[in-house]
């Protein structure tokens, strides 16, 4: 099945585990009868820079550019970059502030947090607790912070930088490597003939993963609302003390603000259980400043 053919895929199975994709039942493209079923296993070996399949890939230079370059981009990823809006591809725009709340998994506390993203890939945070203020600001290769990163911290951390929009078109200009695994993909099993929606189209994308000494290179995958062109889910298998976790990262409630689509709340579940939620309030759109607030210039 090439990826020039139309049809729609129902999902049975969507997680990378061990370096393989997971099983999904493939239905035939879309008419009004029960669509036939064929079942098939996507493996990827992720120390390559190249996989096997006829899925398209981009990316896996290591490139370090400012801008994202559409040219650089299939066909299907350019669509989505011009949904997200222009910030990741013309100048003005590099800096964006976002202020909200977060609540941590165990507590009913809403934590005020104010994010600061700024082209090519810089992440500044603040998490006001009463009088005490947490600050931590990563530039893609260390965290500065005002104190000891923690468990919680450090997924928030994980999940604003690398689990973006802004994130996975950035990294198609330098060292990660992506795949398109194909379009409208379907959440159902492939049975129902009057199946209107959501469709999925879905890329796998590994990339190194920098949160201090450690270099983990991470495969995920990320699912891009057909219709919309915009980012909802990521989702992955992750190790840690010799544990697999599962991580779903759900993006949503999308809306346009300065011409530009930012998404106004994510979450982050492990194992199916939630880690955090973040609610955004407001967001404001700037250029890019030299004032020190990644602790670099």
């Amino acid at each position: 099945m090439t990826s020039k053919r139309k049809r729609t895929v129902a999902m049975v199975l969507l997680s990378v585990v061990g370096g393989a994709l997971g099983i999904f039942v493939l239905a035939s493209a879309k008419t009004n009868s029960r669509p036939a079923v064929l079942k098939t296993r996507v493996v990827v070996d992720s120390s390559r820079k190249e996989s096997t399949g006829t899925a398209e890939r981009t990316g896996g230079t290591a490139v370090k550019t400012t801008y994202v370059h559409p040219g650089r981009l299939i066909t299907p990823m350019r669509w989505q970059l011009d949904a997200l809006g222009d910030r990741l591809a013309k100048p003005g725009k590099e800096r964006v502030t976002l202020q909200g709340n977060v609540t941590f998994a165990g507590t009913s506390q809403h934590v005020p947090i104010t994010l600061v993203w700024e082209l090519p890939g810089r992440l500044f945070i603040a998490l006001q607790r009463g009088a005490d203020q947490r600050t931590l600001s990563f530039d893609g290769e260390k965290v500065i912070g005002n104190r000891q990163i923690d468990s919680p911290e450090k997924g928030l951390l994980e999940t604003l930088f690398y689990d973006s929009a802004e994130r996975f078109f950035t990294s198609q200009m330098g060292e990660a490597t992506s795949r398109h695994l194909g379009s409208n993909f379907r959440t159902d099993d492939g049975t129902r003939a009057d199946y209107a929606g959501p469709f999925y189209d879905i890329y796998q994308l590994t990339d190194p993963l920098r949160t201090g000494s450690e270099v983990r290179p991470q495969t995920k995958l990320f699912l891009f609302n057909s219709q919309t062109k915009l980012l909802e889910y990521v989702r992955y298998t992750m190790m840690r003390d010799g544990q697999a976790i599962n991580v779903e990262v759900q993006i949503t409630d999308w809306r346009r603000a300065s011409d530009q689509q930012m998404p106004r709340r994510i979450k982050r579940l492990e194992n199916g259980s939630s880690v955090f939620e973040l609610s955004i309030a407001s967001v404001a759109h700037g250029q890019k400043l030299a004032d020190g607030l990644f602790g670099t210039p």
